[in-house]
């Protein structure tokens, strides 16, 4: 079996050419491949060094702002026969093509991207640790809260909310005692409660429990049910937090409406 070794060329982190590669790469034998990224490469030595690893059965994809660096890497792949792609040159050329407007040509520019992704990491990781009410002693670094009960999309939500660059925490709703006390201590404007039509839980969660093969009590119950979710909806009104139907609600849905109830969007 031959084996492919493909080189991404930044002058950034590489984080992007990445994670395209990889997307692409989803779709073929990735037995087939392997993947170097030589990132910070922004001078002519440091390409000469990174070319230097490039093997017979590479492919390089490179991701450089600099004209010069660019013209050398071309001379590379055809000197040396090895196949190279330019993943900026052309996207750009066609919209200086279709626009007419020049490219600044800073590497400032691309660093704010970086600057941008890494916070998207960094809510993201926040999310996952303030899942299902862990850690509530650090509500009050969340930039949003979800409170619903039990299986009411809260944690899905939360993640692709993360994805957008918000630190998302989420609190099941079981009774007003087991929430925590430092719930109440934040504003409204940061929560966003979920509610669901109690026919529709109840189906999610007889399903549930016939996959964990574990045994139907009131939480699967639709007479319990309705009355937690009255009971729970009479909280949020006491508390003055906006409530969302997610009922039969997609995901990426659910997560614009908590934008926009919370004045986000």
């Amino acid at each position: 079996m031959k084996k492919f070794r493909i080189t991404i060329i930044s002058d950034a982190t590489g984080d992007l050419g990445e994670r395209f590669v990889t997307s692409i790469l989803t779709q073929l034998p990735k037995e087939n491949f392997e993947i170097a990224v030589e990132n910070f490469v922004n001078t002519p030595q440091k390409l000469h060094d990174a070319l230097q690893k490039i093997t017979p059965d590479s492919l390089i994809f490179h991701l450089t702002i600099f004209p010069e660096l660019k013209k050398t890497i071309e001379r590379f792949s055809a000197e040396h026969k090895i196949p190279s792609y330019d993943l900026t040159g052309g996207a750009m050329d066609f919209i200086v093509r279709s626009t007419g407007i020049k490219p600044i040509w800073s590497l400032n520019r691309i660093h704010e991207i970086d600057t941008e992704y890494i916070s998207k990491q960094e809510s993201i990781v926040f999310t996952i640790k303030h899942d299902d009410g862990l850690r509530p002693e650090d509500l009050d670094r969340a930039e949003i809260i979800l409170v619903g009960v039990s299986r009411t999309s809260k944690t899905p939500t939360s993640i692709y909310l993360a994805t957008k660059g918000y630190k998302v925490a989420n609190v099941p709703f079981v009774s007003v005692f087991a929430l925590p006390k430092e719930l109440r201590d934040i504003k409204s404007n940061k929560i966003a409660a979920f509610t669901i039509n109690p026919k529709t839980l109840f189906s999610i969660r007889k399903e549930r429990s016939k996959s964990y093969r574990s045994k139907e009590g009131k939480y699967s119950f639709l007479g319990s049910i309705s009355e937690e979710i009255k009971t729970a909806e009479k909280f949020y009104a006491g508390m003055g937090w906006p409530v969302l139907d997610v009922t039969d609600r997609a995901t990426e849905e659910n997560a614009a409406m908590v934008l926009k109830l919370l004045g986000k969007k």
